[in-house]
């Protein structure tokens, strides 16, 4: 592991290069545009809990696999009775199938290759009730439109499977045979610090 992993591992710097990098605040806004109303949700890849603010009318479940992060996103959140936070791989079922109403897929997915993504989705789809919905996002590289300065950071990122819109749109129908694909388009934020990478989104419903 890189000292800039090992240092990312921390949770007051993790949540100080979300602020300062990830436009943490506009990342929330943009997660939550996409729920219409309110349930029991899973956050896969939850790291610290960054993202449960913008869910606490929810039953929020933040999962990972860093144990570090996971006990100081429960220490943090521990007064509110709806954030529950869990330290393990979905690949380990630790839930029950069919329990969620919601799961949220959240700019984790270029840290994974297609041969860890494609069963994370499958355990994913598992856990969601019929008729669930599974909201992904997903930074991508933008051939001829990203910076210099958005190339750099996109090479210092811990994630090293950065895909392209184009291969998203080939992939996603491949997911899960019980994902049914509802709406997937580009989505850009702006008026930031730093500049952002484009975020590919879809939406899928279990079928």
């Amino acid at each position: 592991m890189s000292i800039y992993s090992r240092l990312l591992n921390v949770p007051i710097l993790w949540n100080l290069s979300q602020a300062v990098f990830g436009c943490d605040s506009q990342k929330k806004k943009l997660y939550r545009s996409v729920f219409s109303r309110t349930g029991r949700l899973l956050d896969f890849g939850c790291a610290d809990g960054n993202t449960f603010l913008a869910f606490t009318d929810f039953d929020y479940y933040g999962v990972d696999i860093n144990k570090q992060l996971i006990d100081y996103a429960a220490k943090k959140y521990h007064a509110f009775n709806n954030a529950h936070f869990v330290n393990a791989d979905i690949l380990s079922h630790p839930f029950e199938d069919d329990f969620f109403d919601y799961a949220l897929f959240s700019c984790t997915g270029h840290h994974l290759p297609d041969t860890a993504l494609f069963p994370v989705m499958e355990a994913l789809s598992a856990v969601l009730q019929p008729g669930g919905r599974l909201h992904f996002f997903d930074t991508i590289r933008r051939p001829g439109k990203d910076s210099g300065l958005l190339k750099f950071l996109i090479s210092i990122d811990q994630g090293k499977f950065m895909r392209d819109e184009e291969t998203y749109m080939k992939i996603i129908h491949r997911f899960s045979r019980r994902l049914k694909v509802v709406t997937y388009k580009t989505l850009s934020i702006t008026g930031t610090l730093m500049p952002q990478p484009d975020y590919f989104y879809a939406e899928f419903e279990k079928v």
